[in-house]
């Protein structure tokens, strides 16, 4: 049971890296917030931020394969093939992307519109790292705690959406921006190879 839990908030993690304890605790249907902590230190993990580090790092993936544990890979666990989805080459100043391949693929499961990108450098290590596949989503809905893209320059920026319209470094709180510059979606699913 212990190995399942861990499982599943793994996957809500590679799904949304920001997403919170209390919005975990509702995905798995958790009344109180401290039966997500109650699975993590069955794992010896004490706090939400060193099993967020060791799943986006995939240390978690490599310790549950020597305990023999079976972990399903988000592009598995959602049927993602990174080839069938249209891919972001680059963004125009009014940040929509520039797009490889056929929108609209996935219409019925995740979105008539939505992309993937594929994140080059370290820049937002360990949130994200290099060759991490984005699948996003300009038309979701942005709720508190999300991962949204932003276009400067043509370049994405990620950024963490918080109350009031302010858009937060991931790594830097200090960076904050509002939703003056344009917004490219929301991230839906992280593909991260292991």
């Amino acid at each position: 049971m212990a190995k399942e839990a861990l499982e599943r908030i793994a996957q809500l993690i590679q799904s949304n890296p920001a997403i919170t304890v209390k919005q975990i605790a509702r995905e798995m249907g958790y009344s109180e917030e401290k039966s997500v902590y109650y699975w993590l230190e069955k794992d010896n993990y004490y706090g939400i931020k060193g099993f967020k580090m060791a799943v986006l790092t995939g240390e978690f993936y490599k310790t549950q394969k020597r305990a023999g544990g079976h972990v399903q890979l988000m592009d598995r666990a959602f049927g993602l093939i990174p080839g069938d989805m249209p891919m972001a080459r680059t963004f125009t100043t009014d940040g929509k992307p520039v797009l490889m391949g056929i929108p609209g693929h996935y219409s019925r499961t995740l979105g008539e519109n939505v992309y993937t990108l594929v994140i080059r450098g370290n820049d937002y290590f360990p949130f994200l790292q290099a060759d991490d596949l984005l699948v996003i989503d300009p038309e979701a809905q942005i709720d508190d705690g999300d991962l949204v893209v932003f276009v400067k320059n043509s370049k994405p920026e990620f950024r963490l959406a918080y109350p009031g319209n302010l858009y937060i470094h991931p790594l830097n709180p200090r960076d904050i921006q509002t939703g003056a510059q344009p917004c490219a979606g929301k991230v839906t699913h992280l593909v991260r190879s292991f």
